[in-house]
């Protein structure tokens, strides 16, 4: 058996979707150190960069499992999106991002087809711990 036959569906803030295709990409920040007169320089790692998951996903009022996927599913996600919601995002082989929101969405209308349509989502994560705007400052 293929080892992904058996993967759940991406799933945010609790609505679960099928996709047909997905990249994660993350990274590192960092900042180069360069010093006059001497190759190279001293890199800083100052932390990971939030991950940003691009999901396509298809939406079919033909899906078995999914019956008002395009009828009742991509508006509620688009309601989220257009909301701003920050929730979980379920990606079926990397797990829970326990807070992320949408940045883009798009989808695109074929008239050939005429049960649904193809989207594209794009995910970034939201690290509640770091939110900076809920800290209390004080001034001396």
């Amino acid at each position: 058996m293929p080892a992904f036959d058996d993967l759940k569906s991406a799933a945010f803030d609790g609505v679960s979707f099928s996709v047909s295709r997905y990249s994660i990409k993350g990274g590192q920040r960092d900042h180069v150190h360069e010093f006059p007169h001497a190759p190279g320089g001293l890199a800083e790692l100052l932390g990971r960069k939030p991950y940003l998951i691009e999901m396509e996903a298809d939406f079919s009022e033909n899906d078995r499992f999914r019956p008002n996927a395009w009828s009742q599913t991509l508006p509620e996600l688009r309601q989220k999106f257009e909301r701003g919601v920050r929730s979980d995002l379920y990606v079926p082989t990397l797990g829970t991002i326990e807070r992320a929101y949408c940045v883009d969405w798009d989808q695109t209308f074929n008239s050939r087809r005429r049960d649904g349509e193809i989207t594209r989502f794009v995910f970034r994560e939201d690290m509640q711990q770091l939110d900076l705007a809920q800290e209390q400052v004080t001034i001396q």
